[in-house]
């Protein structure tokens, strides 16, 4: 399946005029590690495109990626609290997520801090779901999910967005892009803040303390480019990100205890990218990245926890053109990770060494692509992975696909390694993927069908009984997304319905806190200078625990939105989320967001 979505809504079944516009984004990248037409893609991807995420509105960019299909978020609290992402029902430390191609995350949990990186930094997010270890090593069970930071190109563009919202909110960010003579520049800046609510309730006795939690976040981006030759260019890359976000660890109705973490993230690279014929093109590149938390607790605030990881990786790309015989991509890693804690760990650094292959070839109506990896990690051994896919152009309009595709799960330092509630001994987890599509698009209407099943053996869970993180037989995740979009006298609509099995094999309990039913529905009009629209979500009853005795009731929420282009070069955006201000548990014991609303202005020259 492939969704595209643009300016006038972001999510993939919310009002988009990606249907009422027949232009589709003309490549994907994660996908194939290569740029790629769309139409040529066997996989199950999703862009979200830059005038999508201004245009949401969205606080995070957890809040984004939940609004699409195949994913589902369980929340534990407000802004900048740690969300649990399901992509396809496969938890978030089991779907890779990269910023520009670097992978940041931290070795503890094998978590990303989705909710730390700000929606001002990026041009694009694209989403593909399936066994994706064949290009991208360990954790790509659900997928990978890759945010690309804004771009220098073209005459320079500055822009300037200043917004305001409920409980306190305030945004602002500013930048400027473009491109003169050969050299390219992007820089980004921007600040969030919220006062937030209570993160917990009495539903959760042993943490429950109704003060507000808020949250802070100041970041930069930054991108430089120079074309040296015809044939080479070289560049550098840089982001930081400082947070705080107030949580509740211990229980207080006194006002007394004030519980808040601080996260840090930073990453910078260089790299250098040469044409050495008209078919070789190679790239050399070399990346830090560093993921810090540090947790303070009680009254008086005490550090309790404090984990860094750093990751120092080699990579080199190249891209093989051979003609009418396809394409190639190669390349090596090598990664150096370390990890420093208190309390500290027995073991605190490895090394990844990596090689992979990935083929891609249209023959006619045919569509072909392979991929193997091969992993050597030094806590645990090798690991060999790949996946293979056929594509049919049935006619013009509708297409046909199957893929087949193996992953793994390297453990977590947290799970190997914590004094006293670890197992040194848990091995990795592997899946086997298997997936059908149809998809069919004809002018501004369009449709797709995605059935799956994926498999994973030696998943890794936390056994209370035990006191430690054992690996169960297997767990079974299957199920079926319906997508589509048209437009309907001068109405643009669009719907994914998302139906998913999630079952521990062992026991045949259903996974926890997945829902399996989702939908998300949009509608949209334009008139003028002015475009309205309406979302509604829905999700079935789920569990918010592993033995199945916890329910959480399904929920229904709408929210409503309207752009204003004010002029040429000024835009207005106002949007309330959760309109009949519906109480939505998505993880016992923790709030999320009643009605809130949002005020946006935003200024950039055309």
């Amino acid at each position: 399946m492939y969704v595209r979505l643009s300016a006038a809504g972001v999510m993939a079944l919310a009002i988009s005029h990606a249907f009422a516009n027949a232009a589709l984004p003309e490549t994907v990248v994660t996908a194939t590690r290569l740029p790629t037409d769309v139409a040529k893609v066997n996989h199950d991807v999703t862009v979200i495109e830059a005038e999508a995420i201004q245009a949401a509105g969205a606080a995070s960019l957890p809040e984004l990626l939940s609004q699409q299909a195949g994913v589902q978020i369980a929340r534990s609290g407000g802004a900048g609290t740690l969300p649990n992402l399901f992509v396809r029902g496969t938890p978030a430390n089991r779907t890779v997520v990269l910023v520009d191609g670097v992978r940041v995350y931290g070795l503890d949990s094998g978590l990303s801090p989705l909710e730390h990186i700000p929606l001002a930094q990026i041009d694009r997010v694209e989403i593909v779901r399936g066994a994706m270890s064949g290009l991208y090593g360990a954790d790509a069970i659900g997928g990978v999910i890759q945010v690309f930071t804004r771009e220098g190109e073209g005459a320079m563009r500055p822009f300037v967005n200043i917004g305001v919202g409920s409980e306190g909110r305030f945004g602002a960010s500013a930048g400027v892009s473009g491109k003169t003579g050969n050299t390219r520049y992007a820089l980004t800046a921007s600040h969030d803040s919220t006062d937030g609510f209570s993160a917990t309730n009495s539903q959760s006795p042993w943490s429950y303390n109704p003060d507000q939690d808020g949250y802070r976040n100041s970041s930069y981006s930054l991108k430089l480019s120079q074309q040296l030759t015809a044939q080479h260019e070289v560049g550098v890359q840089s982001a930081a990100t400082r947070a705080h976000t107030d949580y509740d660890a211990t229980a207080d109705r006194t006002g007394r205890i004030h519980d808040y973490f601080n996260s840090a993230i930073r990453s910078n690279g260089v790299f250098w990218r040469a044409a050495f014929s008209p078919v070789w093109e190679s790239t050399l590149r070399f990346d830090q990245a560093v993921s810090e938390v540090t947790n303070f607790d009680g009254a008086p605030s005490v550090r309790s926890f404090h984990a860094r990881t750093q990751r120092n990786v080699w990579g080199w790309q190249n891209r093989i053109e051979l003609g009418n015989a396809g394409r190639v991509v190669a390349g090596l890693d090598y990664a150096e990770e370390s990890f420093d804690s208190q309390p500290r760990y027995a073991v605190t650094e490895r090394v990844v060494k990596a090689a992979y292959l990935g083929y891609q070839n249209t023959l006619g109506a045919h569509r072909l692509e392979a991929t193997v990896r091969h992993d050597d990690n030094a806590q645990f051994g090798s690991k060999t992975t790949g996946s293979a896919s056929y594509g049919y152009a049935l006619t013009t309009a509708l297409s046909a696909n199957v893929a087949a595709g193996t992953a793994f799960r390297a453990p977590a330092f947290l799970d190997l390694y914590y004094p006293g509630f670890s197992n040194p001994n848990l091995k990795p987890e592997s899946a086997t993927n298997l997936e059908a599509a149809l998809r069919w698009r004809e002018g501004v209407h369009r449709a797709s069908l995605t059935v799956y099943r994926n498999r994973i053996e030696d998943m890794i869970q936390y056994n209370f009984a035990a006191g430690m993180p054992i690996n169960i037989a297997h767990a079974k995740l299957q199920g079926l997304t319906l997508a589509g979009g048209t437009q309907l006298a001068g109405v643009g609509l669009t719907a994914t319905l998302d139906w998913l099995t999630a079952r521990d094999g062992d026991t045949d309990r259903v996974l926890p806190r997945r829902a399996a039913r989702h939908a998300v529905l949009g509608a949209e009009k334009t008139w003028d200078t002015l475009t309205s629209g309406v979302e509604l979500h829905a999700a079935s009853r789920r569990f918010d625990d592993a033995a199945n005795r916890v329910p959480l009731a399904g929920y229904g929420s709408a929210n409503l939105w309207t752009r204003w282009q004010v002029a040429r070069d000024w835009s207005a955006l106002a949007r309330v989320n959760n309109v009949f201000d519906r109480t939505i548990v998505e993880a016992s014991g923790y709030n999320t967001a009643g009605r809130q609303w949002w005020l946006n202005l935003s200024w950039q020259p055309k």
